[in-house]
């Protein structure tokens, strides 16, 4: 009779990619068990806590465990948009509280839109549970556009509106005796 050896009982988190299953001796068995289809493990379809992996070689067998560690499940705030001269906005609302937000690969606790060009960006919130080591993330937007509101100087008489505004805007004069100079900056 063949001497058939099981790999070592692991760990893996509910949310971990398929995979093919290996390390049993000898080679050219069959491996079976709870969400084991043609030998790949499917930890989402696999019950948390220990499931039972049985290899069978020509009439003889082996089995270990994998344990499926519970990952936890990660929501984002809504999508942000924020003008190009913004104050710093605090980067909040992802849930479960206590996790680390990325932007272009770093970590990030407030946008500062002086430090980023127009355009759209894509945040991620990653959080790990302490308590499993399992880990998951969740993405939603950032959009930085032009500034569109106008600082009106009060040492002026007179007044702009819509401010806020798109790009089309009046301006009314108080004091049509005085001279202006207005400019426009973008």
């Amino acid at each position: 009779p063949n001497v058939v050896e099981c790999p070592e009982n692991f760990e893996i988190c509910s949310n971990a990619n398929e995979f093919t299953l290996e390390g049993a001796t000898p080679n050219g068995g069959t491996y079976s068990g709870d969400a084991v289809v043609d030998g790949v493990f499917y930890p989402e379809n696999a019950s948390l806590g220990n499931n039972t992996i049985t290899y069978s070689y020509e009439g003889e067998e082996c089995s270990f465990e994998i344990s499926v560690k519970q990952s936890p499940e990660v929501s984002c705030p809504d999508d942000i948009n924020l003008e190009k001269n913004s104050s710093p906005y605090p980067l909040s609302g992802a849930e479960p509280e206590g996790g680390n937000y990325y932007l272009n690969g770093s970590q990030i606790t407030e946008i500062n839109t002086a430090n980023y060009e127009i355009g759209e960006y894509t945040i991620i919130y990653r959080y790990i549970d302490e308590t499993t080591q399992c880990s998951d993330s969740c993405y939603f937007n950032l959009t930085i556009s032009p500034s569109t509101s106008l600082n009106s100087d009060t040492n002026f008489d007179f007044d702009i509106y819509p401010n806020p505004n798109t790009g089309k805007f009046k301006v009314i004069l108080q004091n049509n005796d005085e001279e202006y100079n207005l400019q426009i900056l973008n």
